[in-house]
């Protein structure tokens, strides 16, 4: 299992909701979450309707919540020293999102992955309905990334039933 040795540090960027935070703190030697999503309403709306994910995040000691744009967040915290062994960017792929998907927010990343250890998840996209805008995205990430792979899940959710990532 990939969390199983060690501690680890996490940031979660986007993912208001609490799901993927739910899931990270399973782990019991996760020891820290810092989560960057930049709308509060998120969380409270999370908190009211969706208990089973936000409560088990949010409440929990080991995990920060900061309500701030998370490129900037990003371009700060590399000043400051910032290190994490897993990122997860959970966020929308269009919109507001935008400053998340550009050169600048991913050599953030880069720098905030732990030396030597750290790892980089982030939401490409539906590969049916834009595998040219992954192509492009994969592209950029592998001028500042030394290793860039896809992988896709089934999401049934979404409307296309499937979703793609890259690592």
């Amino acid at each position: 299992m990939f969390f199983s040795v060690g501690t680890w540090q996490v940031l979660i960027v986007g993912g208001g909701d609490g799901g993927a935070c739910r899931e990270v703190l399973r782990h019991t030697n996760v020891q820290r979450v810092v989560l960057v999503d930049i709308d509060e309403k998120v969380v409270e709306v999370s908190r009211r309707h969706f208990p089973q994910l936000a409560d088990k995040c949010f409440d929990d000691p080991r995990v920060t919540v900061l309500h701030e744009d998370a490129a900037r967040w990003a371009e700060q915290a590399t000043r400051d020293s910032e290190a994490f062994d897993v990122v997860l960017v959970d966020s929308t792929d269009f919109g507001a999102a935008d400053s998340l998907h550009t050169p600048a927010f991913y050599r953030a990343l880069r720098l905030l992955a732990r030396e030597g250890a750290g790892i980089v998840v982030i939401n490409l996209t539906s590969l049916s309905w834009n595998l040219g805008g992954a192509r492009h995205t994969t592209t950029m990430q592998a001028e500042t990334f030394e290793h860039v792979a896809v992988y896709q899940v089934f999401q049934p959710t979404y409307m296309s039933g499937h979703y793609a990532y890259s690592l």
